[in-house]
């Protein structure tokens, strides 16, 4: 991307950035024009926009902000919650605090200031995965629960997991249940996730960390949704697949037309139009 384009980009995290350091998220029953928005503190969009930055010039202002932030929503025992924990929404739609948030908190924090993830960090980490794991070693549960809660509060999610996945990389760490959950999904070509709208936040958050033998397999799934104008039609799913393929070191067919489109069709303040990355809040089921 141009210097112009992520001049403005920055410019536009910066203004946007609430007083306490992280950044509003942004809800809507219409995911493609979002329509009659409604407007949420969280954490995970804030772990995502930090872990972006890592090596992203002139941000340093922003990620000190972002890293007081979610040091913040850290509870004693390690865990985040979705929601941030000082937003009133907490009141009337509480979640249980849950490892995706967590371990995605945990990965922007550990690459912002690797001395932040210490023994402690660690030794709480391996706690709540053993608390959530369906076998020793994996994989996980999403949801920090009691084990009589509902059975909607025990699931098992690729993305989920994947997340977890990438910051056990970051530790040099690398689970054979996880790599196999995986590489389930990438053969049977189901990147579906009850958190995720569509397959391209998996494809990103798996390209994070994924190395292994269907590496080509994941590229291949990625590339075969490009669109004729490099594009793969909006500036979300494009900005998340081509981040997935350079993140997997393979060449991307019509980068620069990709890249273009993103370009264009930046807004003057620097943003984009809003898409959904993700569910949040689940309404009536």
């Amino acid at each position: 991307m141009n210097k112009t384009a992520k001049t403005l980009g920055v410019s536009f995290l910066a203004a946007s950035q609430g007083q306490h350091g992280g950044y509003l998220s942004h809800s809507s029953s219409d995911p493609s024009t979002f329509k009659d928005t409604s407007t949420y503190s969280t954490t995970f969009a804030s772990a995502l926009i930090l872990d972006c930055l890592h090596n992203c010039p002139h941000t340093e202002n922003i990620k000190q902000k972002l890293v007081s932030f979610l040091l913040s929503q850290k509870t004693p025992s390690g865990s985040f919650n979705y929601w941030d924990r000082n937003d009133p929404i907490t009141q009337t739609l509480p979640y249980p605090d849950d490892l995706d948030d967590t371990f995605c908190a945990l990965a922007a924090l550990h690459r912002a200031n690797k001395k932040g993830t210490n023994g402690k960090t660690l030794a709480q980490a391996v706690t709540l995965l053993a608390l959530t794991e369906i076998k020793e070693g994996g994989p996980y549960k999403t949801w920090l629960v009691p084990d009589n809660a509902a059975a909607v509060w025990h699931d098992v999610d690729p993305a989920v997991n994947s997340n977890i996945a990438y910051f056990l990389s970051l530790q040099e760490v690398e689970l054979v249940s996880l790599v196999e959950l995986t590489e389930n999904a990438i053969q049977s070509a189901n990147y579906t996730s009850p958190y995720y709208p569509n397959e391209y936040p998996l494809f990103y958050f798996i390209s994070r960390w994924y190395r292994g033998r269907l590496l080509t397999s994941l590229a291949d799934a990625i590339l075969s949704r490009q669109l004729s104008d490099g594009s793969w039609g909006s500036p979300l799913k494009t900005a998340l697949a081509l981040t997935s393929l350079l993140r997997l070191t393979l060449p991307v067919p019509k980068i620069h037309q990709a890249v273009s489109f993103l370009c264009k069709t930046q807004n003057s303040d620097g943003s984009w139009e809003a898409e959904g990355f993700c569910y949040d809040p689940m309404i009536q089921g």
